[in-house]
Parts: structure tokens; C-alpha cells; sequence
């Protein structure tokens, strides 16, 4: 992973965070490890309208996250998958 590629990622989605509340917020589904695929259209319906998406994908990007709904996709992602965005 490139530290200074998701820090910085880390810190725009941070800033943005402290202007506008991103679409998931309070919303456990998005952590949750076990969803169902109902659950995981309606999440990934949240987050194309989501203000914060795109800084939401770069980090997702920068990061590679263990787990969690980041800016449309379920992670972890298998390698090889392609993308979606």
C-alpha cells in the first residue's frame, strides 16, 4: 500500500466529512460482515447519491479496506475483480 497515496486520500475524505455528512452515516449496514444482496443494492443506492462518494472511492482505492461498504463496493474485494465504478 502507498502511505502517502491514502493518507492523503484519508485526509480529503476527512475534510469533506467535516463539511457534509456522507449518506451511510449511522447506518450499521455499512459495517456489517454478513449482507444480504437486498441490503447491498439499497447501500449501493445510498452511495451513488452520496456527496462524498468520490472522496469515499479514493480512499476505498488507496486503501484496499479489510471490510465494510465503501462508495458502492463490498469489501474485501476478491483480487482480480474489476471494478465497478
Amino acid at each position: 500500500m502507498d502511505v502517502s497515496r491514502m493518507s492523503v486520500a484519508f485526509q480529503a475524505l476527512k475534510q469533506q466529512m467535516l463539511r457534509r455528512s456522507p449518506a451511510c452515516r449511522n447506518d450499521d449496514r455499512f459495517v456489517a460482515d454478513e449482507l444480504e444482496a437486498v441490503d447491498q443494492r439499497e447501500m449501493a443506492e445510498l452511495c451513488a447519491l452520496c456527496p462524498l462518494r468520490a472522496a469515499c472511492a479514493a480512499y476505498a482505492a488507496a486503501e484496499r479496506p479489510a471490510a465494510g461498504f465503501w462508495a458502492g463496493i463490498k469489501y474485501p474485494r476478491p483480487l482480480g475483480r474489476p471494478r465497478k465504478d
